[in-house]
């Protein structure tokens, strides 16, 4: 009960700072499914839309979303989380042609990204500092005609000069290496 009234009480505090999207990390367990309800209700007529993260594997998410039935209720992925476990926890973005798959089977769902490089299994890395198939990452998103949020969730390595300097020049430098 608490935890649902502190999660309400932030995403009204979202939508009076223009936020549509209020992201939150449910996991497939009763307490969840209670404080989603809760928050759904609570929000009735409100402009944000509540959205969860993924894990390792997004089909538990969608089963969680699709039991709500509404479109209030969205995925965000976060392309540093999700893993393969029977191919050594191999993240897919960072093979080619397998972020079609992934970004697919969330489809409709989908309501918001959180990009950013991996490498070595470290995520949150800045923008071409990594694995991430960047071409197949975007053509998988045209490919459900994804219009929603992009969020950089880079990590400074360096510098955090060099991290923004990267996500800053980020749509730049994808034109010129994809075109």
């Amino acid at each position: 009960q608490h935890t649902s009234r502190e999660s309400i009480a932030a995403a009204r505090a979202a939508e009076r700072m223009n936020a549509d999207i209020f992201v939150c990390h449910f996991h497939n367990q009763p307490p969840a499914e209670t404080t989603c309800r809760e928050m759904l209700d609570a929000l009735e007529g409100c402009n944000v839309r509540i959205a969860t993260e993924n894990g390792i594997n997004l089909t538990p998410y969608t089963e969680f979303v699709d039991a709500f039935a509404t479109d209030r209720l969205g995925i965000t992925i976060d392309i540093g989380h999700t893993r393969v476990p029977a191919e050594d926890w191999l993240n897919p973005f960072t093979a080619p042609g397998r972020a079609k798959a992934i970004v697919d089977l969330v489809g409709h769902r989908l309501m918001h990204m959180h990009i950013h490089d991996y490498h070595n299994n470290e995520d949150h890395r800045p923008p071409f500092e990594g694995e991430i198939q960047w071409a197949d990452l975007f053509d998988a998103l045209d490919g459900i005609d994804y219009r929603g949020a992009l969020m950089f969730e880079s990590l400074p390595l360096h510098s955090p000069e060099d991290t923004l300097q990267k996500v800053g020049t980020f749509p730049e430098e994808f034109v010129k290496r994809f075109g």
